[in-house]
């Protein structure tokens, strides 16, 4: 007994001793930025040490994890380490809304802007910063600055280290103020330098603030998009990704879905006015829209793009008279436009459509309008490498269309590149022109559903056409339904419901779009004979001051007991 008392007792000194010679590692619970601003100040290797509320913490070296939710206080980050010596810091669930305070409309006694407001995070210093995103976050600045202002001389990277943790989302919203952006620069500050890794990234810039990239006047250059889902809106003459006002754009996509748009005269993705958007992808899927003027890929007004893709799907359209790919309306550097494409790259590509018929049309790709003449096109440099193909869309065709429709609308003078793409991607399935009614017996062809007041007035599909379609696609559906989308808030009438549950005796979805959402209107099989059928066509007559129209939803509540519904597409 004895004995195992004096082991004991030596395994306790042991273990003591051995504790006492191991480094002391930090590990500090989150901070609560409701509790006071904080500053991370990180050395040459990577230490931290975070002052809160002027109480200066212990050194730390394992994580820091801020989270918490204020509306005055804020987060700045000072680093002078690189590579692995990165000031890291982790925000979760981090909500902090600053966007109230300053004015840009404020100025001092010799006219220089003095309205600054308050910067939700600001990175600074002549290091790397690395941000980690866990669960969802928000940043609001105030007037002038950036939501997540990037001012460190080295890279910001914002990353999810393990999307697959605990199923925990990794999501952060970022808004400037006036002439900041989302993410990157304040007021004429640039935005250069930023990688996005992963997580669920959306930044909005302020009135001539990029998205991402540069605020106002300023550039967005060696801006890397590698993963993630990422969506980037520019204010008012801001890119989405890119240049601020007047800002040139440098952008790299390597992978991740990313869908950025332009505010007006500023391209989707590039820069902004005057300025070349230099823009390189080789993965992930892309969807661009330019601002009012500016191109989808490229320059905004007045400015240019060169265009280098190498892999992924890519999806463009300019804004008004601006070039799907190329440069914005009324370029001056219309020599610069260029569009390289190799490997197995998917690319679309659509002028912007007329906002002013005094100025001209731009070009799917090439130059946007001159004056009040067409932008010129430019034919694509393909390398002998390419096994993909591009497709250029006539002017107007939203990149929406392009997607859910790769074979409508296609410029008879351009056409496409490489191999056509398919009519669906979906087995068994047709598309139906966007907005196509069926026509009644006045050879009314307007839309009566009341869903919603911007369909244009096609011309009507007839049940005859419907009735080819289905029958054609029942000879390859491999399982017994076929699949037919009709676009965007169309009316049924009894004649294309007739065809709907009477031709074939298979199930149908019908899918339309409303509201900007997807729905799907399931058709079962049923007994053509049964009385349920006769009434529910006698009451679908009696719509619409017995036009015989209904939206799709009506119709659902009309055919409701013959196991007809109509659900949300997620």
């Amino acid at each position: 007994m004895k004995n195992k008392i004096v082991k004991q007792l030596l395994g306790i000194s042991v273990a003591t001793i051995l504790f006492a010679h191991m480094p002391i590692l930090s590990l500090a619970a989150p901070y609560d930025i409701g509790n006071g601003s904080i500053i991370v100040d990180s050395d040459a290797d990577g230490v931290r040490i975070v002052t809160q509320d002027s109480v200066q913490n212990e050194p730390e070296t394992s994580e820091t994890v801020i989270s918490g939710t204020s509306t005055s206080n804020t987060i700045t980050i000072n680093s002078a380490g690189t590579g692995e010596n990165a000031a890291k810091v982790t925000i979760r669930d981090l909500n902090i809304d600053v966007s109230n305070t300053g004015n840009q409309f404020s100025y001092d006694s010799e006219n220089n802007l003095n309205g600054y407001g308050e910067i939700a995070i600001k990175t600074a210093g002549a290091g790397n910063v690395t941000i980690e995103l866990d669960g969802t976050n928000t940043l609001a600045s105030g007037a002038l600055c950036g939501g997540l202002q990037k001012e460190n001389g080295g890279t910001l990277t914002i990353k999810d280290e393990d999307p697959n943790q605990n199923d925990i989302p990794a999501a952060l919203t970022a808004t400037g103020g006036y002439g900041g952006a989302g993410i990157g620069g304040g007021y004429e500050k640039d935005g250069n330098d930023i990688v996005i890794k992963g997580g669920t990234v959306t930044a909005t810039g302020g009135s001539q603030g990029a998205g991402i990239g540069g605020g106002c006047e300023k550039d967005g250059n060696d801006i890397v998009i590698e993963g993630g889902s990422v969506t980037a809106t520019g204010g008012s003459d801001g890119t989405g990704i890119g240049g601020g006002f007047s800002g040139s754009g440098r952008v790299e996509i390597r992978g991740g879905s990313v869908t950025a748009t332009g505010g007006e005269n500023a391209a989707g993705i590039g820069s902004g006015m005057n300025e070349l958007g230099r823009v390189e992808i080789s993965g992930g899927t892309v969807i661009a829209t330019g601002g009012y003027g500016g191109a989808g890929i490229g320059g905004g007004v007045a400015g240019a793009g060169s265009v280098d893709i190498s892999g992924g799907s890519v999806t463009a359209t300019g804004g008004s008279h601006g070039a799907g790919i190329g440069g914005g309306f009324d370029p001056f550097h219309s020599n610069n436009n260029s569009l390289t494409v190799s490997n197995d790259a998917i690319v679309k590509a659509a002028a912007g459509g007329i906002g002013n018929v005094n100025y001209g049309i731009g070009a799917a790709v090439g130059c946007g309008g001159h004056g009040n003449e067409p932008g010129t096109f430019r034919e694509p440099d393909v390398s002998e490498s390419f096994t993909g193909s591009v497709i250029f869309y006539k002017a107007g065709t939203s990149v929406q269309s392009m997607i859910d429709h790769p074979r409508l609308n296609i410029d008879p003078n351009h056409n496409y590149i490489g191999e056509l793409p398919p009519e669906t991607e979906t087995e068994g399935s047709v598309i139906i022109p966007s907005g196509l009614l069926e026509q009644n017996n006045d050879n009314d062809t307007s839309d009566n559903s009341n869903d919603s007041d911007e369909t244009p007035p096609y011309q009507g599909i007839t049940s005859d056409m419907l009735t080819r379609q289905i029958s054609s696609l029942m000879r390859t559906s491999k399982t017994g339904t076929v699949t037919i989308d009709f676009g965007r808030n169309i009316c049924l009438s009894p004649a294309l419901m007739k065809v709907l549950f009477e031709t074939g005796n298979v199930a149908k979805n019908c899918t339309f779009t409303y509201m900007g959402k997807r729905y799907n209107m399931y058709i079962p099989v049923i007994d053509i004979k049964s009385e349920k059928y006769k009434d529910a066509m006698e009451e679908l007559k009696r719509e619409d001051n017995n036009n015989g129209f209904a939206g799709f939803m009506r119709t659902r509540d009309i055919f409701e007991a013959l196991g007809v519904t109509v659900e949300e597409i997620k």
